[in-house]
C-alpha cells in the first residue's frame, strides 16, 4: 500500500503581521501549524484560506479571540486507517512547578 505523505507548515509570532513571504512558504501546505504570539485574528482567517489550522494562544496574545485557543492540541491528520497519527502540541510549555 503506497503511502501519501502530507505536509504540515509551521508558523509562530506573527503577531498581527502574515508576510507574503510566509504566505508563499505555507502554500501548498496540508496543514498549518500557528505554535502562538498570533496577535490579531485576521491571521488565523487567512491561514484558513489556505489550508485548515490548528493554532493555539501564545503569551502575546490576549482578549476574549485569544482566550478561545487552547493551551495545547492535538492534531490528527490522514484518512482512515491513517487517521490514527495524531501529534499533540503544547503552546505555553509545561509550566513549572512552585
Amino acid at each position: 500500500m503506497a503511502h501519501t505523505a502530507l505536509q504540515i507548515g509551521l508558523t509562530a509570532g506573527t503577531h498581527g503581521l502574515l508576510r507574503p513571504e510566509a504566505v508563499a512558504a505555507l502554500r501548498g501546505n496540508d496543514y498549518i501549524v500557528h505554535a502562538g504570539d498570533i496577535g490579531d485574528p485576521p491571521i488565523l482567517h487567512a491561514l484558513a484560506n489556505i489550508a485548515p489550522v490548528t493554532a493555539g494562544c501564545g503569551n502575546n496574545d490576549t482578549g476574549s479571540w485569544a482566550n478561545a485557543l487552547p493551551p495545547t492540541a492535538v492534531l490528527a491528520v490522514g484518512e482512515a486507517p491513517r487517521s490514527n497519527r495524531r501529534w499533540l502540541i503544547s503552546f505555553r510549555g509545561v509550566p513549572s512547578p512552585p
